[in-house]
């Protein structure tokens, strides 16, 4: 996933951004891990899909998806 994120064209500096991308997803996966309670709604796939998007869109990132659609 931050293999779509670093070829995003449309984001400056992609590459820095899908990297700390890659860490804070890594970080709230083991979160989850530990405690699937740890953010709020019970665990599961739309649950990861948000929080996915979240950390995308908070570096920047619009539709990493959009050339596969």
């Amino acid at each position: 996933m931050w293999k779509r994120a670093e070829s995003d064209t449309s984001v400056p500096d992609a590459a820095n951004k899908a990297e700390i991308f890659a860490q804070r997803y890594a970080k709230i996966l083991e979160d989850l891990k530990k405690d699937p309670a740890s953010h709020g709604n019970p665990l599961d796939i739309l649950l990861l899909c948000r929080l996915r998007e979240q950390v995308l869109k908070e570096l920047g990132f619009r539709d990493i998806f959009k050339k596969v659609k």
